[in-house]
């Protein structure tokens, strides 16, 4: 029994432990993001799923909890977003463009970092 004693004490220190971190896990953000003319990215930019998660991992690091993003993908070279907060205020729109080639996965992530500043200068 003594020795079964500091296994049982660890184990159970070790439960306690993760369940305490489970319950002060924070929120995860509430991002609505619906992509209008979606038929025009080009697969480069891995389409309207990796556009939608970049912009939601774009407003979580700006420490925003929800908020609503309608992207309109205007040509295979040009897409724009404007972001609702929760509070309904509406924020200008974030254009993303190429001159001289079509959108690539780069230029998601252009829109979502153009995205995450805009909301970092706004309090949530």
């Amino acid at each position: 029994m003594r020795k079964r004693l500091p296994f049982l004490f660890v184990t159970g220190a070790l439960l306690t432990g993760a369940s305490a971190c489970a319950m002060t896990a924070p929120a995860a953000p509430q991002v609505a993001c619906t992509v209008e003319g979606s038929k025009h990215l080009p697969p480069e930019t891995g389409g309207e799923t990796a556009l939608c998660g970049a912009i939601r991992q774009a407003v979580s690091d700006a420490g925003h909890s929800s908020a609503r993003v309608q992207v309109i993908v205007r040509s295979p070279s040009q897409v724009s977003a404007t972001v609702t907060l929760a509070d309904g205020r509406s924020l200008p729109a974030v254009t993303t463009a190429t001159a001289d080639r079509n959108l690539s996965s780069r230029s998601v992530r252009m829109l979502a970092d153009a995205i995450s500043a805009q909301l970092r200068s706004v309090r949530p």
